[in-house]
């Protein structure tokens, strides 16, 4: 519940804050995400915060953005 993906105006935007019980910071779009595809509607944060995935299109169709592992 500390980062927050959604999408806003067929852009993925993300925010957080430093506990539950804080309000979420001024949301920044996600560049990586939106120059890649329009419309991408992020739908869950892997634990490690390592995987987001994403759907998009009719029919429904799943993406999976990666980075590297945090050391």
């Amino acid at each position: 519940g500390l980062r927050i993906f959604y999408l806003r105006d067929q852009s993925v935007y993300t925010a957080t804050r430093e506990s539950a019980s804080d309000d979420f910071s001024n949301p920044t779009a996600v560049s990586e995400l939106n120059a890649f595809q329009s419309g991408l509607r992020p739908g869950w944060v892997s634990v490690d915060g390592c995987r987001l995935y994403m759907t998009a299109g009719s029919p429904q169709t799943a993406y999976v953005a990666s980075k590297p592992k945090p050391p």
